[in-house]
C-alpha cells in the first residue's frame, strides 16, 4: 500500500496499480525511488545499478540526494 500523509495527519491511498513512487525535485527528476518487493519496501538511490536501469526504462535523470547524516548527531545517543 502506498498513501501519503498531509500535514494536518490526513492520508491519502494511492491505487494498487501504482508501482513506484518517486521523490523529486522541482524540475520533476526523482532523487529516490520507492516501491514494494515482495513484502518489503525497497529505494533505488541515484548512481546505483538499479537507478541505471530505472532511468533507461523510464527515461529520466536521477538527481542528487545530499545526505545530511554527517551534520547532525543523535540526542538520544549524547545523552546516554
Amino acid at each position: 500500500m502506498i498513501k501519503i500523509r498531509k500535514s494536518d495527519g490526513n492520508t491519502i491511498e494511492l491505487d494498487k496499480d501504482h508501482s513506484f513512487v518517486e521523490i523529486c525535485d522541482t524540475a520533476g527528476h526523482p532523487a529516490l525511488v520507492f516501491y514494494e518487493n515482495g513484502g518489503a519496501i525497497s529505494q533505488i538511490t541515484p548512481g546505483s545499478q538499479s537507478s541505471k536501469m530505472y532511468a533507461k526504462k523510464f527515461d529520466i535523470e536521477f538527481v542528487k540526494v545530499i545526505d545530511l547524516k554527517d551534520r547532525y548527531t543523535d540526542e538520544r545517543k549524547t545523552k546516554q
